[in-house]
């Protein structure tokens, strides 16, 4: 595979057997341990938000980037280990159980501002070495595959040669050729003889592209397309992907066509790949546990948690040592500054929490995160617990969720695509995964207040009853809330990813082109005016600004998941399966507010998410 897709890959992977694991012990022990799961939940999210902002400098300072941050992962990955494997001793007190919870939240900082961090700087290497290679810098940037090679890794990523800057705004070039010239003819075939699908512009957006998008025949050409860009070239990486055509080919008549990948392309599309495989992992821990469940049906049913709880802990393990497989990420700061510098920089957790209250890229995309957060937990918690269960029986709990997360990882490989082709921008699949959960949400605000269960609890015999037979329509309604939920969750979660990586690495990694001379800004008011994706650049470099960006994903989200679960434990005490219309009324009024001010910094900002620019300024470049 050319370029870091296998490490995007491995990475995924990593992610899916230990959220395999976790995110099924999630589901399963607030239907176990009832409130004490809550609370326990409740702390970790809180933990994890608190933590969230000493992340950055722990990482820069005890974890350099070197060895792709491989022991954050590991060390972050284990109190997941730990938790998952405690939830298999039955004879556990409460206490200790909320304790093991709790650790969760100081490691899962540690991992989700690593995996951020990395895809981020694996999209802008990747495009940095197509954008050289098409301009006929002698294919690219070369890759160390071995951890000691970082020297190699620092000389081969200097950006002197690669104009970065000018990569997201560069259209595709119109090259006339003869009806038959062998030179150009073979850089056509540049990729193992295979012909190169081309672009010459932007393709709007629109409902119809977007359901054309989505037609068996498009989606087809986008998985060709997506494959054979991605073959390894003949010779390696360091073999051009595509050769710039010499002069006295483009003196000849005709037309050829080479379109670029942009790093906010890549950025969408790694992303689509990672939490394609990530949010698969909810799907397949919910079947394994099924199976488990139903294998053990007639053992005691200590015997049975014991059974399933150990195999997820062995899940998990696994992910742990396939997080120790992705190769070094090369680090490129501005100014010029190799490997070693970079390490140098350390992000405070000051600097973190100054970057949230500063930077409008980030305190415009707070409430989103917020929202996000708070219907992930909505989703774990109430959904399963006082929803689906009452309507449809506890059996049915698994199955459902399990196709939210299915859902969830097809819709994140899938958007990456779509956004990858063009055929819809990234403002217009935000706004179709509000509505999707919108829909949802209206719903369960309208329609729960009102219909009786289908099953009820028996606080005596401890058990659900059967007051009457689910209807067809109760299993329709149900899975289309499913559908709709996985496929708005999976936009925000990969999306949202990969705007934070546009804005705050694909420019400020962006190094002064040499064929650019830089010139000093005129003393005044408005020599000290930055760019919209560095308002400061004075307070962080761009290493330290990207640690700090990702960091704020996992702060806020995490904010959005305690806030959701300790209001879930209170109003489950107090109103019990009332709380649900309430529930989706507060998460409802989130979503707006998140989508108005995604809104005023996609159109007020000058910061458009889109990716035809990289993520800003493409709003005046369509005018």
């Amino acid at each position: 595979m050319a370029g870091h897709l296998r490490d995007v890959i491995f990475l995924g992977l990593g992610f899916f057997g230990l959220f395999a694991a976790f995110n099924t012990s999630q589901a399963l022990l607030t239907v176990f341990d009832g409130g004490t799961g809550l609370l326990g939940f409740a702390l970790l999210y809180s933990v994890f938000a608190l933590t969230s902002f000493v992340a950055p400098p722990v990482i820069a300072k005890w974890f350099p980037p070197r060895h792709t941050h491989r022991w954050a992962l590991v060390t972050g990955s284990l109190p997941y280990v730990i938790f998952v494997g405690s939830a298999a001793i039955t004879a556990l007190p409460p206490a200790l159980t909320v304790i093991f919870t709790t650790l969760v939240g100081f490691g899962a900082p540690l991992i989700w501002t690593v995996q951020g961090d990395c895809l981020g700087r694996y999209a802008v290497w990747d495009a940095t070495n197509m954008a050289t290679a098409a301009d006929g810098g002698g294919g690219g940037v070369s890759r160390s595959t071995e951890d000691g090679a970082e020297e190699e890794n620092e000389v081969a990523f200097s950006m002197s040669q690669a104009d970065l800057s000018e990569v997201p705004t560069r259209k595709a070039e119109v090259q006339p050729t003869p009806p038959a010239v062998p030179a150009a003819s073979d850089a056509l075939n540049g990729m193992n003889g295979s012909s190169l699908s081309v672009s010459t512009s932007p393709r709007p957006s629109s409902p119809i592209r977007a359901i054309r998008a989505l037609s068996p025949s498009s989606l087809h050409r986008l998985l060709v397309n997506w494959f054979r860009q991605h073959r390894e070239p003949p010779g390696g990486l360091q073999a051009p992907l595509l050769p710039s055509p010499t002069s006295s080919e483009k003196s000849h008549v005709g037309v050829q066509c080479v379109r670029e990948v942009t790093p906010a392309q890549l950025t969408s599309e790694y992303n689509g790949i990672f939490f394609g495989c990530f949010q698969l992992s909810g799907g397949v821990g919910l079947l394994l546990s099924s199976v488990i469940l139903y294998a053990t049906k007639n053992h005691p049913l200590d015997a049975a948690r014991a059974a399933l709880f150990t195999t997820l802990a062995a899940c998990a393990a696994v992910g742990m040592v396939l997080l120790t497989l992705p190769r070094s990420v090369p680090v490129q700061v501005a100014g010029g500054k190799g490997i070693h510098d970079a390490e140098k920089t350390v992000p405070s957790a000051l600097e973190t929490l100054w970057l949230a209250c500063s930077d409008p890229h980030v305190y415009y995309l707070i409430p989103l995160l917020l929202a996000n957060g708070g219907i992930l937990a909505f989703v774990n918690g109430d959904f399963s617990a006082a929803v689906v269960t009452p309507l449809l029986s506890p059996a049915a709990t698994a199955l459902i969720i399990g196709v939210f997360f299915g859902v969830n990882a097809l819709m994140s490989l899938l958007w990456g695509l779509i956004i990858h082709g063009r055929y819809m921008r990234r403002w217009s699949v935000f706004v179709t995964a509000a509505v999707c959960q919108g829909l949802v949400l209206i719903y369960l605000l309208i329609q729960r207040a009102v219909e009786p269960p289908n099953f009820t609890m028996d606080t005596k015999a401890d058990r659900w009853m059967e007051v009457r037979t689910p209807r067809v329509w109760d299993w329709v309604v149900m899975l289309v809330s499913a559908v709709l939920l996985g496929a708005g969750d999976s936009v925000f979660e990969s999306q949202l990813s990969a705007v934070f990586q546009t804005f705050f690495h694909v420019h400020d990694a962006s190094p002064t082109p040499p064929s650019s001379p830089t010139i000093a800004p005129a003393a005044g008011p408005t020599s000290s005016a930055a760019s919209p994706s560095h308002p400061d650049p004075g307070i962080m470099d761009p290493s330290e600004r990207l640690l700090a960006a990702m960091a704020q994903i996992g702060l806020w989200r995490s904010v959005g998941q305690a806030v959701q679960f300790f209001l879930s434990a209170a109003m489950a005490r107090w109103l019990g399966a009332k709380r649900v219309p309430w529930l989706a009324g507060l998460l409802l009024v989130e979503l707006v507010v998140a989508m108005v001010c995604l809104w005023l910094l996609h159109t007020r900002v000058g910061a458009s998410i889109d990716v035809e620019a990289g993520g800003r300024g493409d709003r005046k470049r369509r005018r």
